[in-house]
């Protein structure tokens, strides 16, 4: 069946792309607290850490558990903690963001408002006093704090970043993909991914490519690939 795909204008900057403590993990079951202390596994093996996707809460402590109820990782003492990345490595906020591995260790220290994960190449959005930049995995700034607000990179390495009103690409040097000129601009996680602008839609690839000119009215993905667009009132 079609698929309804309608653009929703809102203000990104009102969106907090961190882990709400208070709310359920998006990816898994709402769980609040594990079983019960009987189900703490004394040395769970580190591909059963990686593969824990539910994030409990106890008192002031996050920890993870493993869709059986038992604890895998924690509970530590955080204000919000994230299940880990396939890098094995977890956020964990404590007023700052950071990230830990299996064992529990600060990998990247909590010194960051946000952080994303890091890519196969080594490197990661941060941000840091309200700007977004690049760090590597020796936490150095690659590029220094300077966009208004990112969403990650995808498997290719490109992210949509907001500078100053607009949006654009970067890839994992900072460099201009798609230069700012979108009033937004979606995260490259398919094969076509809209972007906005003067109200009009249209879409990029997961290259970065404009592949569909931002011109129409309303757009639809359909289930054969194609898409449904609608421009001067007729559909097409």
């Amino acid at each position: 069946s079609d698929t309804e795909d309608p653009y929703i204008p809102y203000d990104p900057d009102d969106y907090d792309n961190s882990y709400d403590p208070d709310g359920p993990d998006p990816d898994t079951p709402d769980v609040d607290e594990p079983n019960n202390n009987e189900n703490l596994m004394e040395t769970p093996d580190e591909n059963t850490v990686l593969n824990a996707r539910i994030v409990f809460r106890d008192g002031n402590s996050y920890g993870l558990m493993d869709n059986s109820g038992n604890i895998v990782f924690g509970p530590i003492q955080c204000d919000g903690l994230e299940a880990f990345s396939k890098n094995g490595l977890a956020k964990v906020n404590i007023g700052k963001c950071g990230l830990v591995n299996t064992q529990g260790e600060w990998v990247i220290e909590p010194k960051y408002d946000d952080i994303e994960d890091f890519t196969v190449n080594g490197v990661a959005l941060a941000k840091y006093n309200g700007g977004w930049g690049i760090i590597n995995e020796n936490d150095e700034w690659v590029v220094e704090p300077m966009y208004d607000h990112a969403t990650g990179f995808n498997d290719k390495g490109i992210s949509p970043v907001k500078f100053g009103s607009k949006w654009g690409y970067i890839d994992e040097e900072g460099k201009w993909v798609i230069e700012p000129r979108y009033d937004y601009a979606t995260s490259l996680t398919e094969d076509l991914n809209k972007v906005v602008l003067d109200d009009k839609l249209g879409y990029v690839n997961a290259n970065g490519e404009e592949v569909v000119a931002p011109k129409y009215d309303h757009t639809s993905k359909l289930s054969n690939g194609l898409i449904e667009v609608k421009l001067g009132g007729k559909y097409g």
